[in-house]
């Protein structure tokens, strides 16, 4: 098994990233993955679902972390005055309906600015959404518009299930 490194550097050496626009915001921006903010996206994501080592992790979850590279999968750095301060995941599927991934501001500097609201806006304007979510941040969501669809006891760290429709 490689070290999380080794697979960062080969990641970037391969250069799998789509190519996508920057989306600009008033006091950050949601710039798409690349060769140059890859690591830092990484790290954040490796924190999230508690990887320190790949030697322990299956197939499933390796696979996971390659979602990026499904051309339907949009992977974003959430960035502030050139610092990376969180990552945004999500899987369209279908033309109006997404699937929210990952999604966390993980700098405190950061929390609770606002940052997140905007962000889920800008996706409820184009889209409507669905997501996977903790207690902890179910009111997040619920004070953005999202019903609770149902909690699903066999999902332990995400066990609720939100929605948002567009135009509804």
């Amino acid at each position: 098994m490689i070290s999380i490194d080794e697979y960062i550097n080969n990641e970037i050496k391969n250069d799998n990233f789509a190519k996508r626009d920057i989306i600009a915001f008033h006091k950050f921006e949601l710039v798409p993955i690349n060769t140059d903010n890859f690591k830092d996206f990484c790290k954040i994501r490796f924190k999230l679902n508690n990887i320190s080592t790949l030697d322990d992790i299956d197939n499933d979850i390796l696979e996971g972390l390659n979602m990026y590279k499904d051309k339907d999968v949009m992977s974003y750095v959430i960035e502030a005055n050139n610092k990376v301060i969180g990552i945004l995941m999500y899987k369209i599927a279908y033309h109006d309906l997404i699937y929210l991934g990952e999604f966390i501001i993980d700098d405190n500097e950061y929390k609770n600015k606002g940052i997140g609201t905007k962000i889920i806006e800008y996706l409820k304007s184009l889209y409507s959404i669905e997501v996977f979510c903790s207690e902890e941040v179910i009111n997040f969501y619920k004070k953005n518009g999202f019903k609770l669809i149902r909690k699903l006891s066999k999902y332990e760290d995400y066990p609720y299930l939100l929605e948002y429709l567009k135009n509804c």
